[in-house]
């Protein structure tokens, strides 16, 4: 979401999300897609995004496929 998005907003999907992994139908079709379903509420997935945009550069200079 936009940093500007109030925090209300924020909760308002946030639960709306929250319930929506636990359903059984949709949870059946993210099995039949294959997909890893893992959900992180906004905070959990900004640490998330931040840490894994600091670890691929990383790496990636570490083997030689970024200066």
């Amino acid at each position: 979401m936009p940093a500007a998005t109030p925090d209300a907003i924020v909760r308002k999907w946030e639960a709306a999300l929250a319930e929506m992994v636990k359903d059984p139908a949709f949870r059946a079709g993210v099995d039949r897609l294959w997909m890893n379903l893992d959900y992180l509420n906004a905070t959990e997935m900004t640490a998330f995004v931040e840490k894994q945009a600091a670890y691929y550069p990383d790496i990636a200079g570490k083997i030689g496929i970024r200066k």
